[in-house]
């Protein structure tokens, strides 16, 4: 009942749908990223997808029907390239350069989609589609556009992480097209791609954790610092207002 009455939506608003689920989503995994490295926030998101897109076949689908390999192959690519690259690439990134300046460079997902499908797929990229791409791209980084005086210089070789992680974003859509041309099956290319991307993440887990590169890990606060000049006397000042602190002071002497 739930499928046929998703099938009768325009393509249109489903797109926005998911554009606003894309955007709840982005909010919560930025604070998962403040206590969790961006491998097992990676590997969180493909389990919790894996299991829920199971559901959904299990519930809403049929299934694959005949099992080929070449079903298998096109959604594990889905699952390696966009599951476990690309979403451990876009989480490292945020950690890198800041979440500004990563999903500025995250918008040239849509520059490297249409050229994909005007070169792989055949499609048409008529002016209005180009403009219309290079409208919202322009648009999106207006968005999270943050003034750079003042700020601390980061090497450039960083900007190629958010680069290469809307790369292997962009080849997710077209091994999803090719994928699901053979078994027209959303759930269960999901359920294929979240739990390769999972299976690729946990076992990469014991060689990125606790692993930072030098710029990450000189960003990271220590849990000893020198004080600086004026922190000591601020935190005198307010210790000594604390009732009993005075007391207890002079009694430890």
């Amino acid at each position: 009942m739930v499928a046929p009455l998703l099938d009768s939506i325009s393509p249109n608003v489903l797109s926005l749908m998911s554009a606003l689920l894309v955007s709840v989503a982005q909010t919560l995994y930025r604070t998962g990223l403040t206590r969790l490295s961006p491998t097992a926030t990676a590997f969180m998101m493909n389990f919790a997808s894996a299991w829920m897109a199971g559901g959904l076949v299990f519930f809403l689908d049929s299934g694959p029907g005949e099992w080929t390999w070449e079903v298998f192959f096109w959604f594990a690519m889905v699952g390696v390239c966009g599951g476990a690259a690309g979403r451990y690439l876009n989480f490292l990134a945020v950690k890198l350069i800041g979440l500004a300046r990563a999903s500025v460079l995250i918008q040239s997902l849509l520059i490297w989609t249409s050229a994909l499908g005007v070169i792989f797929l055949g499609e048409r990229l008529t002016p209005g589609v180009a403009l219309g791409t290079l409208a919202i791209t322009i648009g999106a980084v207006l968005l999270v556009y943050e003034r750079e005086e003042g700020r601390e210089k980061i090497p450039l070789w960083l900007y190629l992480v958010p680069l290469l992680s809307s790369f292997m974003y962009s080849l997710t859509f077209l091994f999803r097209k090719f994928g699901l041309a053979v078994v027209p099956s959303p759930p269960f290319g999901m359920s294929i791609s979240t739990g390769c991307g999972a299976m690729i993440l946990l076992f990469a887990m014991p060689f990125t954790e606790r692993r930072s590169p030098p710029h990450l890990a000189s960003a990271l606060p220590t849990r000893r610092r020198p004080w600086r000049g004026g922190e000591c006397p601020r935190r005198a000042a307010f210790l000594d207002s604390r009732p009993g602190w005075r007391n207890r002071s002079r009694g430890s002497h």
